[in-house]
């Protein structure tokens, strides 16, 4: 155990994780694969409306500009592109192998809305001619708190430049409340990992067995509270990829909303508020001697920052636009009655509503109903005074923030999705089913309806493949094509034709031929047999869904 540390005392210059252009950013390997819903225009849209400002519109005629920096392998672009095909997408990396993942992923599923070029934020931030002059959206994340003080005041400019007035900045980033105890062990875990001088991968797994020792020896730092003593009980079993990610960069340091919503206004960017809906309704839940503190402070920023401390927040993703709106209760209606949610398939559970201070445990009479009707259609806040007459239209749609913040129902897009959306998003997911065939283990489709995409087990992924390739004939996962289906239709990749069994039968097979095992509560379930009643369990979700969810969002 001495001769691990001992390494520390020298210096970890020499023997730093990364190459000396990364500017103290990881890029050694790769980031991992994932689609964020909560930074597509569908859901920022509904955000800003729940906050009280505008919906996103597009200006001069000219499609709408979304501009990711720090894009990663592409996948949240790609996203956005596929389900928006009106929509100009741009993505930008520091990290070649990044900005390769994106063009290659963009190609794939024929994506000529998707662009990726390498270019730092200080190039971005210089050179106007890279990239779109003028954009409606930017999105930032999960870099922002990995990058130096100066990168972040380069984006801060990129924003100023670019955004146009009207335009939203999504900006996720790592609050220091929700790592106090953890912060130090991670730096301890960070210099163990430069010190060794390895791939970054191997040499994150070992430096968490390092500090694991550490609080088994009985080091004074530990315990840790619940929620980061819950973190770092995850290292054993982390991706290597995203944990040398999230915690070897040389600048990692989370921030205080503060500090993040100062620099944001030297970009002439004002907070919208948390993309997380419910948060624009959270008075309505606390106890009276909260509400009465929270009432007596005047300044948006500080209020946000009280409710950090009392939810001991470790993460936060931010809306900001360029520009706030001063919106009469008339045009905050209007801008209320156009949101639309669509129904995600959800039993309603008898437990509360997560929100960072207080919270509420939904009243199935009235929100049974709501749910049972979105299992035959899209909801607004008109239909929904339907439903219930005594509620008024603030009622209906704080009713629509606790369906979507309770993960029952997700914002969607007004009408049914063109055949083009349909398309592009179809060509996408077929590119994850494919990669899944790989092993990569994408845990999430496309969803037209919604603009953005919904998240779906993987191993449920595996069995929607299978039930596709056996509604087709095939005997493999993967065999045969599902072609464009009509909206809203029932059992679009004939699930009502396969049985629990045959789809359980080659999701094993698959599993196996790929080298995989089921995890279930933390657990790795090596023995088949003990692993059967849960892949059966899954594959009976997975053809529920192939008959219900997946055609009503126009996945087919």
């Amino acid at each position: 155990m001495t001769e691990r540390w001992t390494s520390l005392h020298r210096s970890t210059t020499a023997g730093s994780l990364a190459s000396s252009w990364n500017d103290g950013y990881m890029v050694d390997s790769v980031y991992t694969p994932g689609m964020m819903s909560d930074l597509t225009p569908t859901w920022l849209s509904a955000a800003a409306v729940l906050h009280g400002q505008p919906p996103l519109r597009r200006v001069d005629g000219r499609p709408l500009r979304w501009l990711d920096l720090g894009t990663g392998l592409g996948t949240s672009a790609a996203m956005v592109a596929a389900a928006n095909p009106n929509i100009e997408v741009w993505g930008f990396d520091y990290n070649p192998a990044h900005v390769d993942a994106g063009q290659t992923l963009a190609s794939r599923a024929g994506l000529g809305n998707c662009h990726f070029h390498e270019a730092s934020f200080e190039t971005l931030a210089g050179d106007l001619t890279i990239g779109p002059d003028e954009v409606d959206v930017v999105v930032v994340n999960g870099v922002y708190s990995w990058i130096s003080k100066h990168n972040q005041r380069q984006i801060a400019s990129i924003i100023r430049q670019r955004l146009r007035p009207g335009g939203f900045a999504y900006i996720m980033y790592e609050v220091p409340l929700g790592w106090a105890s953890l912060s130090p062990v991670t730096e301890a875990l960070r210099l163990h990992a430069a010190a060794s001088r390895r791939h970054p991968v191997p040499a994150f797994a070992d430096a968490a067995a390092a500090v694991a020792q550490l609080a088994e020896l009985g080091a004074k730092t530990f315990p840790l509270p619940p929620a980061e003593a819950e973190r770092m009980q995850n290292w054993s079993s982390a991706n290597g990829f995203y944990a040398a990610h999230e915690y070897l960069g040389s600048n990692f340091g989370p921030l205080m909303l503060y500090e993040v919503a100062r620099t944001m206004a030297d970009a002439r960017c004002s907070l919208v508020g948390t993309t997380n809906v419910l948060s624009a309704f959270q008075y309505n839940w606390m106890s009276e001697e909260l509400r009465a503190m929270f009432s007596e402070v005047q300044d948006p920023i500080l209020s946000e920052m009280l409710h950090d401390v009392f939810g001991e927040r470790a993460l936060r993703a931010d809306l900001y636009r360029r520009g706030l709106a001063s919106p009469t209760n008339q045009e905050i209606q209007e801008w209320s009655r156009d949101l639309e949610m669509v129904g995600l398939s959800r039993d309603l559970e008898d437990k509360p509503v997560g929100m960072l201070v207080g919270g509420v445990t939904l009243d199935a009479s009235y929100h049974q109903p709501l749910i049972d009707a979105m299992a035959q259609g899209p909801l607004d806040a008109e239909a929904i005074m339907g439903i219930h007459p005594e509620w008024t239209w603030r009622d209906a749609v704080t009713a629509m923030a606790l369906q979507i913040g309770g993960g029952y129902a997700a914002p969607s897009v007004r009408g049914a999705p063109t055949a083009e959306v349909i398309e592009a998003s179809r060509r996408l997911n077929e590119v994850i089913f494919a990669d899944n065939r790989n092993g990569v283990g994408h845990s999430y489709l496309v969803a037209p309806k919604l603009g953005s995409s919904i998240n779906i087990d993987s191993i449920e992924l595996i069995a929607i493949d299978a039930i596709r390739s056996l509604a087709r004939g095939g005997g493999e996962v993967g065999a045969g094509e599902v072609g464009v289906g009509e909206v809203g239709g029932a059992g679009e990749v004939g699930a009502g034709e396969v049985g629990v069994g045959e789809v359980a039968d080659a999701v094993a097979a698959e599993l196996n031929r790929l080298g995989h095992f089921v995890r279930e509560d933390g657990k790795l379930l090596k023995d088949p047999d003990e692993a059967r009643p849960v892949i059966e369990k899954r594959s009976e979700h997975a053809l529920k869904l192939s008959k219900d969810l997946l055609p009503r969002l126009g996945i087919v």
